[in-house]
């Protein structure tokens, strides 16, 4: 099921990249994927092109499906991810999304979607920033001669 509808939205973000990569032309200069070398794999899904074929990884670790940045069942997926790792930082999400799926803009996606946590909300509150006290007048006041007033801290 997952596969039917990665590939469904594939078709519907990059309908003319797809195309593309089936009748083996070039893609456009200004296509999103042109940088990442995309190939379609046995089920027609995008994948991150790449040169590490000959690694000893699972095949969505050598080449994750691409995603769309602004599709809701992007969000789905990093939001899942999310609470898989029970509310991990972005950092650890994108470690983990980058395992299977290579979403565009990932960095910008995964922290809206830990920002918009309410319960990472309410576990990282925001500090207050505390006003210092004023200095004591012999740390301010103009002496003529250095060492005049020395303090000295016993903790």
């Amino acid at each position: 099921a997952t596969r039917l509808i990665i590939h469904l939205i594939q078709n519907i973000s990059f309908a003319e990249d797809i195309q593309n990569l089936k009748d083996k032309k070039n893609l456009n200069r200004q296509s999103k994927l042109v940088n990442l070398h995309p190939f379609l794999d046995d089920f027609g899904q995008i994948r991150v092109g790449g040169r590490i074929n000959n690694a000893n990884v699972s095949v969505d670790q050598r080449h994750p499906i691409i995603l769309p940045s602004d599709h809701f069942v992007t969000q789905l997926i990093v939001e899942e991810e999310h609470h898989r790792l029970l509310h991990g930082g972005h950092e650890q999400v994108l470690a983990s999304l980058r395992l299977k799926y290579w979403p565009l803009t990932r960095r910008r996606l995964v922290k809206k979607i830990t920002r918009k946590c309410l319960k990472c909300f309410r576990l990282n509150p925001t500090k207050t920033q505390h006003i210092m006290g004023n200095l004591p007048c012999d740390r301010v006041r103009q002496s003529a001669r250095p060492f005049v007033s020395v303090g000295i801290d016993y903790a």
